[in-house]
């Protein structure tokens, strides 16, 4: 009976990781990460260069420079987890560390998340009375590439969001019918087997 535990124990966990197998070394997920990458990237030079530019509302500043740094780690960590991915095929120990990382991975996109929509309020919030010209005016000024920075990539992330969650749909759906027809027919003969 415990080799039996086990046994299902390892499929639970091995089916898991399939499961993060799949999606980690498609190319989806390479594309993603050298966009996100690149974002972060334009987002941590302009929260720094203009550190002292957006008096209206300096979080702005903040919320670029704290974005761009949780996706240079969400994208190092996404880099670690195809390195485990890729180890796992050779070795199958490494499954341990594949769903340690992919929790990790999780982590950093609710904090992402949460970021970005705290990040949308900064900037969406002040469109309307924000002005680029006078310095002297604190209480409206923003610079405009500073803000057009955060706004505009605020936007790209709702149009990526759109397209990887289209992608990821239509490129997995015939795995997952595939898993589910197995699944239902498995549960069909356990339920046949037991009368």
């Amino acid at each position: 009976m415990n080799d039996e535990n086990k046994v299902i124990a390892n499929n639970f966990w091995s089916s898991k990781c399939v499961l993060i197998l799949k999606y980690t070394l498609s190319r989806w997920f390479y594309l993603h990460i050298i966009l996100l990458i690149t974002l972060s990237i334009i987002q941590l030079r302009f929260s720094v260069v203009y550190k002292d530019h957006c008096t209206i509302d300096s979080r702005i500043i903040r919320h670029l420079l704290v974005i761009g740094i949780i996706q240079i780690l969400y994208s190092f960590n996404g880099i670690v987890l195809v390195i485990f991915c890729l180890l796992y095929g050779k070795y199958q120990c490494f499954n341990i560390f594949i769903l340690i990382d992919f929790i990790i991975q999780q982590i950093l996109v609710v904090f992402l998340i949460v970021w970005f929509i705290i990040g949308n309020y900064l900037v969406f919030h002040i469109k309307n009375v924000v002005q680029y010209t006078n310095s002297y005016s604190t209480s409206t000024y923003c610079d405009y590439t500073l803000y057009q920075t955060a706004f505009w990539t605020n936007i790209i992330y709702y149009i990526l969001f759109v397209l990887f969650s289209i992608t990821l749909v239509f490129t997995n759906i015939k795995w997952f019918i595939k898993h589910f027809k197995r699944l239902k027919t498995n549960c069909i003969k356990t339920s046949v087997e037991s009368e």
